[in-house]
């Protein structure tokens, strides 16, 4: 089965988000997972520096991973990285919050469709 990943663009580009919001979404978001039945693995941040990416890896009672990102700009095309099984872009730092509660409310019940996650390609010169 091939991965889906849920992309959602929300928010007003006009104004940044303040600081420390994604990271508030982030917390909020696995706090929730907990609270649904969900084991948070791993809450990570992006190491490029001046990005405000949040990754959360949430594990299922199957012992499936799933991987959310969360940030305030859509992701690089090449990162060498998994894709994200949901990725909110939220613009404003609060904009589309519901729908990846939605989400996670949905992997806590079983409803969303798992597949493993998908390697993006790596970028000219990364080993």
């Amino acid at each position: 089965m091939s991965q889906v990943c849920t992309r959602v663009l929300a928010g007003s580009a006009e104004f940044a988000p303040p600081p420390g919001a994604i990271g508030a979404l982030a917390w909020e978001l696995a706090n929730h997972a907990r609270r649904v039945g969900l084991a948070v693995v791993r809450l990570r941040c992006s190491r490029i520096r001046g990005s405000h990416t949040k990754h959360i890896i949430l594990r299922d009672d199957r012992n499936r991973h799933w991987h959310i990102r969360l940030s305030d700009h859509p992701p690089p095309r090449r990162t060498g990285h998994e894709r994200p099984h949901f990725d909110l872009v939220s613009r404003d730092g609060t904009a589309g919050f519901e729908l990846a509660i939605g989400f996670v409310g949905r992997v806590g019940r079983g409803e969303e469709a798992w597949a493993p996650a998908e390697m993006s390609p790596k970028r000219k010169g990364q080993r």
